[in-house]
This record gives C-alpha cells, structure tokens and sequence, in this order.
C-alpha cells in the first residue's frame, strides 16, 4: 500500500471534518454517492482545526489555502472557495484505500497540479470499478450531477476544464482519448517536494508565503513517471466521453449551458480522428418520464436500470457529419443521367444488364458453387433457394429504380407492387440465411 502524501492527508482530514453532500429536495436525498460532501459553514473553525495538524505550507501545497493580494503590501489568506460555503458541494478522488488525491468542486481541481477533473480520474477508484460494465466515462456538468451517475454505479466526473480546454491540456487529452500512450507531456504524477515557508513582512500576512515547489528529477522518478503515464494512458483510449447533456440530480432535459460550448471545443481536437469516442446522452421529456418513476421508488437499482436503457436508447455521435451539399432534385437527376448516358450509350437496359451481372457473378454465382460442393442436402437445397432468391430480388429491385426506357415513368401501383414483392423477397432471403446459421 502506497504511503499517504502530505496533501492526501490534508484531503482525508477535510473529508473526515465535511457533511454529506445530499440535498433532500431532489433525487440526491434517494442516492448517497462515496466522497460527496459540502462546504463549510464556519471556516474560521475549519481552518483551526487543519493548523493544529497540519502547517500553512502544507494547506497551501494541497491547494486548500489561497490568497490574494491587497494594496499597499499585505496577503491575504483564505479557505479555498469551494470549501467555503456549505451551499457547494464536491467530490473527494478516493483510491481503494480510501486514500483522498484530490477534490472535485465546483471550480475544478483544488490541488495545485494543473490538472482537470477528467484527469483526475486515474486515482478515482470508483470509475476504474465501474469502467468494465459501461466502457465509457460519463462527464456531467455540475457537481451534483456527477455525484448521482456515481451513485447508481456510473463512471462520471464533472466536465469543468474542457469548455475552454487550454491547449496545454490538448496533447494529454489526445493521448488519452484518441492516440495512445506514445508521447504523454507535462505528466504529474507524486507529489513535489517539501516546500519551505518565509515570513512574509506584513503584519497581516501572520500565516506566512509558502514558496514555489520543486518536483523531484531523479532517474528512477521519470522512470517511474513514464511508466504510470504509459499504463494509464493505454488503458483510458480504450473509452469513449458520454457528455451528459440533461440534469440527472433535478432531473430535467433541459440541456446544461455549457454543453454546446464543449461540444464544439473537444470538436476541434476530434477534426479528422474518430467521432465514434466522443458522444452525447439527451432526455426529451417523454423519455423522461420512465427515470422519473423509478425516482419516485427511491431504490438504487431500479433508477440504474432506467438509466441504462436511456443510455442504450438516446446516445449518439456528440459530432455528426458534416452535411452534404443540397442540390435541387431536378439537378441532381441529370447528372444521374448524364452518368448513364456516359457510362451505358445503349440506354436503361445495358444499366440494368451490367447490375445484374455483377450481382450473378459476386453473389449469386457464389450461392450456387457453395451448393454444388457441399455433402449436406438439407444446406444444399437452402443455398441454391437463396441464390434464386437474391437474383430475383436484385431484379425487383432495379425495376422500381431503373425504368426499362429513358424518361419513363413506372406508374404508383406498379411501383407498390414491386416493392411489395421486394419486400416479401427480402424477408425470405433473412430467413433463409438464419436457417443456413444454425
């Protein structure tokens, strides 16, 4: 078991101190997610409690401490604002030890890595349980969002960081999401080591200016450095990004406001790569309606299953192809016709030979060797059906789009009876090849 850092210690301390983060209005009161706490009310009693354990440098390093400057030469020190105020809430990055790496709240990372929330990740243990079953790493937009995926089972973390993805971050997302372990820059991983404290001359500056850390530069530290980063990343490329584009905590469909915002940021690095790893779950407010009951149940499982089927049913591609060019339809059917009048001189029926033969001789002709080769009579007489069948088919099917004479025109009944005839063509092929399966 890994030895516990300086600022794990500071967390597990503030997450031993905080309240639980459940608001009994809405769906959170029914789910209790790990590590999902709010602020505090009183920080003056929150900051004496953490002085008596830990030092100021220690509360800075772990970035619970912030502060400001103040004319003409005085700093100001104060709790870090998502822990300030018990109408916030956040997450607490446990691994399986319970060991705390870093807090999630409203404004991000509270720690001072420069990383992000979806970075993060790689010491939640909660994701890493539950990434077997989805295959997907849910990013909501508010905290308690994140925490109600995270209690029914769902690998979620809060999207803060990716609206305006800083181009810094953009290499490591790419090697995480999109390319692989190759080359994963500017990496944190341990801690920095210990920092040391001036006192600043300010009479009002009584906790003094912790100064800059220094992260250690060994051999065996970089060694050890590229081999986290390497496994990580193999391992995280192997998922999609599910952008949570409704409210689970509320719930409602109505779309978060910084949703369109991300889409078109993480669009940019997505520009010729896979869209696949990038998608969206949407709620209308009928397919609302069935997370709502089960709500009502106030039962886990139940809300898991709902929330399953809806992933099923309403995800899709967050960046859709772009569209093609419109042109009018009278347009696009002369340079159809132009086509045909280049390609086949003799007219609609050369096309529709040439389509045929192609079809007899890379489907059909196939079919019917299959069948002359095989001892099994019963697979035998089903190969030389679907053959007969595909031939007929593809001729049904080239009668409705190809009429027999240029500038002909197949009349409605006509063409319904084609299809159909096409129709109950196709249903005999499906069977039949569901028969030659088993």
């Amino acid at each position: 078991m890994n030895t516990p850092s300086n600022s794990s210690r500071v967390y597990n301390e503030i997450v031993r101190l905080a309240q639980p983060g459940a608001d009994p209005t809405n769906a959170e009161r029914t789910l209790r997610s790990p590590g999902y706490c709010r602020g505090f009310a009183s920080t003056r009693a929150i900051l004496r409690r953490l002085l008596k354990k830990f030092s100021p440098a220690e509360l800075w390093r772990a970035g619970v401490l912030q502060r400001r400057f103040e004319p003409p030469r005085t700093i100001v020190f104060f709790l870090h604002p998502d822990l300030a105020s018990p109408r916030r809430t956040w997450i607490a990055v446990q691994d399986e030890d319970g060991t705390v790496h870093d807090i999630v709240g409203q404004c991000g990372c509270i720690s001072r890595k420069k990383t992000i929330p979806l970075f993060a990740i790689r010491n939640d243990a909660l994701v890493r349980r539950h990434l077997s079953h989805f295959k997907s790493i849910f990013v909501a937009f508010s905290i308690a969002d994140a925490a109600v995926l995270r209690a029914v089972g769902l690998p979620a973390i809060t999207a803060t960081g990716l609206p305006g993805l800083e181009h810094r971050h953009e290499n490591r997302y790419r090697k995480l999401f999109l390319d692989g372990p190759d080359e994963l820059v500017d990496f944190p991983v341990g801690e920095p080591t210990e920092c040391s404290v001036s006192t600043h001359d300010s009479a009002d500056s009584s906790l003094g200016e912790p100064t800059e850390c220094s992260e250690p530069t060994t051999d065996s530290a970089l060694s050890a450095r590229k081999e986290l980063r390497d496994r990580w990343s193999e391992e995280f490329c192997r998922y999609s990004l599910v952008l949570v584009g409704w409210s689970p905590s509320i719930p409602s469909a109505a779309e978060p406001q910084q949703l369109a915002e991300t889409v078109h940021r993480l669009g940019q690095i997505h520009e010729g790569r896979s869209k696949n790893s990038l998608r969206m779950w949407r709620q209308t407010d009928g397919s609302l309606e069935p997370i709502l009951r089960t709500v009502q149940l106030r039962r886990s499982q139940p809300i898991r299953d709902a929330l399953e089927k809806s992933i099923e049913e309403n995800c899709q591609r967050a960046i859709p192809d772009p569209p093609r060019p419109e042109l009018p339809l009278a347009a696009l059917y002369d340079k159809l016709q132009h086509y045909l009048d280049v390609q086949y001189p003799q007219g609609s029926n050369e096309v529709r030979d040439d389509i045929l033969r192609r079809c007899k001789k890379r489907l059909v002709d196939p079919l019917r060797t299959q069948a002359e080769t095989t001892d099994d009579f019963r697979r035998a007489f089903f190969l030389l059906q679907l053959a007969d069948l595909v031939e007929r088919e593809r001729a049904v099917a080239l009668e409705i789009t190809i009429p027999p004479r240029p500038n002909m025109k197949i009349s409605p009944d006509t063409v319904d009876r084609l299809t159909n005839e096409q129709f109950k063509l196709v249903d005999r092929i499906m069977k039949l090849t569901e028969a030659l399966r088993k």
